[in-house]
């Protein structure tokens, strides 16, 4: 009972830091699944022009590097995930 009570008053002097680290993780691994079987299904690469793709999957690789880091913060975690979702915006809008 001692361990559990060190753990819970460890992670509540953490300020929420881990809270928002999982959960910006969990974000970015969702939206990277998503992105991933958008940018690979058939009618979609029809659409979408070739370096716009290029671009999303660069952003995408980026994306997986960041979430290999275990020491990545919660703010490279949501820098990585907006940056994918600018490049995928830009590449679903035609590239404008």
């Amino acid at each position: 009972m001692t361990l559990y009570l060190f753990a819970s008053s460890g992670e509540a002097s953490d300020g929420g830091h881990f809270t928002a680290k999982h959960e910006a993780r969990q974000e970015l691994e969702s939206y990277v699944a998503s992105v991933e079987n958008t940018i690979n299904s058939p009618e979609i690469e029809k659409k979408v022009e070739r370096q716009a793709k290029a671009a999303v999957e660069s952003e995408l690789a980026k994306a997986l590097e960041r979430l290999e880091i275990v020491d990545s913060t919660a703010d490279q975690l949501k820098k990585n995930h907006l940056l994918l979702r600018r490049a995928m915006q830009k590449a679903m809008s035609g590239g404008r």
